[in-house]
């Protein structure tokens, strides 16, 4: 998984694990105040089911931040948290046990569980689609434990089913989702590395191209990567004088001119260079904040520029 999209989600995971603990807790509070007349022998379950939600949440959030350095850890921490919750919000949901006459009683937050994680902690294909089947199938294992240990009727055979569809439909479609996710940020990954070297932020935009602050993945040098893109009748000609250009510069030898490192070609058929990263301000930008220069600065800067030349 590239590294930048699993840094991203493991933040991510460790927000939900957060969400997830308020929303249990506002679910108990919101229970406790319009609904505990429906089912009063339910209360204390609900009440244990929302503490331990808030402890889950509460962990995942600290685990998160405990294991920031390793990212691809905290993904499979956010895979597995995905499994175990949706195991338990359907025991919350199929605690009270299911009318015989209706076989619709709304639809499992599952659903919306399985769509959350494809969304925001995107994961690579092969674990996001077991975790979200994993996750489905605790729709029906909710009510399955249920009838085990509160001792709840089983229902009928059509509630299984209607229960359990959107939860598995959500898992194949969302871990469709993770997995378009994840390829843009496979092709994002490969579009920031040209060579030995990872774009960080465009510095500079002209006519013929940008200018980035790169670093070298091996060196931890940095360096301003130039790129050209070459298009259209006259590509060619500006391939030639985009080589022209770094030749010229790699052939001068002075304190006083950058170093070219490095030139080349993308599969795309972008031209780059990389050079000597040069921090400061350009002649153009010192003129605007001081305004005309002494002669004395003048000449000292004309003959840095011809030594270069």
């Amino acid at each position: 998984m590239p590294r930048e999209l699993a840094l991203v989600a493991a933040q991510r995971v460790g927000i939900v694990g957060l969400v997830y603990s308020f929303a249990y807790l506002t679910f108990e509070i919101l229970y406790s105040l319009t609904r505990a007349e429906e089912a009063p022998g339910l209360m204390p379950y609900y009440r244990r089911n929302a503490i331990a939600g808030v402890a889950m949440g509460l962990l995942v959030w600290w685990l998160s931040r405990k294991w920031k350095n390793t990212p691809a850890r905290v993904v499979t921490l956010g895979l597995v948290f995905e499994v175990v919750s949706s195991l338990h919000i359907s025991m919350a949901e199929t605690a009270l046990p299911f009318d015989k006459l209706s076989l619709v009683r709304g639809h499992s937050a599952i659903s919306f569980w399985i769509a959350t994680f494809a969304l925001v902690a995107p994961a690579r294909y092969g674990h996001a689609l077991t975790a979200a089947l994993l996750s489905a199938a605790m729709a029906p294992a909710g009510i399955a434990m249920n009838m085990w240990w509160r001792g709840n009727p089983a229902p009928v055979g059509a509630i299984w089913a209607i229960w359990s569809t959107a939860p598995f439909l959500m898992a194949v479609f969302g871990t469709w989702i993770a997995k378009w996710i994840y390829r843009m940020g496979q092709e994002l990954e490969q579009v920031k590395n040209l060579g030995s070297y990872q774009l960080i932020e465009q510095v500079g935009q002209g006519g013929m191209g940008e200018v980035w602050r790169a670093k070298h993945r091996y060196l931890t040098r940095e360096a301003a990567v130039k790129l050209i893109g070459a298009k259209g009748k006259d590509a060619e000609e500006t391939r030639k004088r985009f080589e022209r250009e770094a030749q010229a510069i790699a052939r001068l030898e002075s304190p006083h001119t950058v170093s070219i490192f490095d030139f080349g070609v993308t599969p795309e058929g972008q031209l780059y260079f990389a050079m000597e990263l040069i921090r400061g301000m350009n002649l153009d930008q010192l003129v605007k904040r001081f305004g005309p220069l002494p002669n004395g600065r003048v000449r000292h800067i004309w003959l840095g520029v011809l030594r270069s030349l």
